[in-house]
């Protein structure tokens, strides 16, 4: 999902408008075969990724930094719309602690769908530009599901293309990784 329609036809056409080596071959591949497709909202999937930016805003009484999660709420409701019951949502945005249950209960009152039949989890994304490629695909991965279930699906979607070692733990302990 893309809100910038420029992006969007980029995309749409087989290209890419950042610069990321081999990023290019593999979107052209992707879109080629039917299997990327870039669209302004979401349209029903099976597993939703969320990789938003969570910028900081400063607390003006405290004048600490502290991160915005407004955009993970944001991407939260608009899958919402079409999540299903089995569905599995990634959570890859860095995000404090408890972000991953916050997503849960949104979902789970937006979709009206109960949390024990959500299915959700936290792995965090830690690439370097430049490099993203190589490290999506050879890192570690600390996955972290709301539940036994949660993680088991997160880390069955990670082992299609990841090589690196594939760690479970629970949600929190995944979001202070």
């Amino acid at each position: 999902v893309e809100i910038d329609k420029e992006i969007i036809s980029t995309i749409n056409n087989g290209k890419v408008h950042i610069s990321e080596k081999g990023l290019g071959e593999l979107v052209k591949k992707a879109v080629d075969s039917k299997k990327l497709l870039a669209n302004d909202k979401p349209i029903k999937s099976n597993i939703y990724i969320i990789a938003v930016p969570t910028p900081f805003y400063k607390d003006q009484i405290s004048k600490i930094k502290k991160p915005n999660v407004e955009y993970v709420i944001n991407a939260a409701k608009a899958i919402s719309k079409v999540l299903g019951k089995n569905d599995l949502v990634i959570l890859e945005s860095t995000s404090p602690v408890g972000t991953t249950e916050l997503v849960s209960e949104i979902i789970s009152k937006e979709a009206n769908i109960e949390k024990n039949d959500l299915n959700i989890a936290y792995c965090p994304e830690r690439v370097l530009p430049g490099e993203i490629i190589k490290e999506l695909i050879n890192n570690d991965r600390v996955i972290g599901g709301l539940n036994n279930r949660s993680s088991l699906l997160a880390k069955s979607f990670y082992e299609k293309f990841c090589k690196g070692k594939l760690i479970i733990t629970n949600s929190k302990t995944a979001e202070l990784v």
